[in-house]
């Protein structure tokens, strides 16, 4: 059968660039914060340094990176800072605009960050929904549904989709996966990352 395999990395672009490089890796999913310090720059993720201190990169730095590599979806599920609070939520978005910009064919983005069990509703339903063959704006809706339905509606409301793609579709048909577990483990564990390890990106090829 056709798998998705969950790869998880330190929270360096280094990191990222080696796994970037030597895997080929369809799906990027960050889980932490997008900032933008200034009004003056480029809105970007923040990920660590190799001595654990906050290090900023943005989008245009991030678009460089990823450009040229095989990812066709990038996922932020971010907290926004920004210098006004009334802005804070529009940070994700415009990092989302920017990798889009840069050639990254689709990115969903959070004007908030989700909880545990809603981030688990969204990637088990979105995954199941391309599976199925579904493009990515109608995979993205079943999510907003399955949301909904589970009573969670502010996070069906705060999911955005960013992408140039004319027929919405990411991957051909025989590239879409099933949904499988790590061994001992859950597909929604899997993607439910613990609080400790909020801005480790997890990565995810679908074969």
């Amino acid at each position: 059968g056709r798998d998705v395999e969950l790869g998880r990395i330190d929270p360096d672009v280094s990191a990222l660039q080696r796994s970037l490089r030597r895997e080929e890796w369809n799906v990027l999913l960050f889980i932490g914060k997008a900032a933008s310090r200034t009004p003056e720059d480029d809105a970007g993720l923040v990920f660590q340094d190799d001595r654990g201190s906050s290090r900023y990169v943005s989008h245009s730095d991030l678009g460089v990176l990823l450009r040229d590599v095989r990812l066709q979806l990038v996922i932020l599920d971010a907290a926004g800072d920004a210098v006004s609070r009334d802005i804070a939520g529009a940070v994700p978005q415009a990092v989302a605009d920017g990798l889009v910009r840069a050639g990254v064919p689709a990115v969903i983005a959070t004007s908030a960050p989700l909880g545990d069990e809603a981030r688990a509703v969204l990637l088990g339903t979105l995954f199941g929904a391309l599976t199925d063959g579904e493009p990515i704006e109608r995979a993205l809706g079943e999510a907003r549904k399955a949301l909904y339905t589970d009573g969670d509606l502010a996070s069906a409301l705060i999911l955005t989709l960013h992408t140039r793609l004319a027929d919405m579709r990411l991957l051909a048909e025989e590239s879409l996966p099933e949904i499988v577990a790590q061994p001992g483990r859950s597909v929604l564990e899997e993607l439910s990352r613990p609080p400790g390890a909020a801005l480790a990106p997890e990565i995810l090829r679908l074969e």
